[in-house]
């Protein structure tokens, strides 16, 4: 029996479906894994698997979820992120303060460019 494509109309959910999507295939070829090798590796169906990487399931499970990222050696959390960083907490801080003085410089360069153009 053909599952039922649920639709979702909140566009953050979308995106973190797709998100999800993409990763699994990401992190399971990174592994060297096959489809048949991760579904034996986490307990999860082949079949969902599959359908996940296809972006035909659209309601997937928190413990379908944590079983993949705890066979393929991953935090949750990676699975819904847009970055394929590996980084460290203390290289997470020092990214962000870079980011933030990045857009403080941003910012000082748009205010003097609107100062000298008055």
């Amino acid at each position: 029996m053909a599952r039922i494509k649920k639709q979702y109309i909140d566009q953050e959910l979308s995106d973190l479906m797709k998100t999800f999507c993409r990763k699994l295939r990401i992190f399971r070829v990174r592994e060297g894994l096959s489809q048949n090798q991760l579904a034996k590796k986490s307990g999860i169906a082949v079949s969902t698997i599959n359908e996940i990487e296809n972006k035909l399931a659209t309601d997937i499970r928190f413990s379908t979820m944590t079983a993949v990222a705890s066979a393929l050696r991953r935090k949750s959390i990676e699975f819904l992120t847009e970055s394929d960083l590996n980084l460290t907490d203390p290289d997470r801080r020092v990214l962000l303060r870079a980011c933030e003085d990045l857009q403080k410089i941003h910012e000082k360069i748009r205010d003097d460019e609107h100062e000298n153009s008055d």
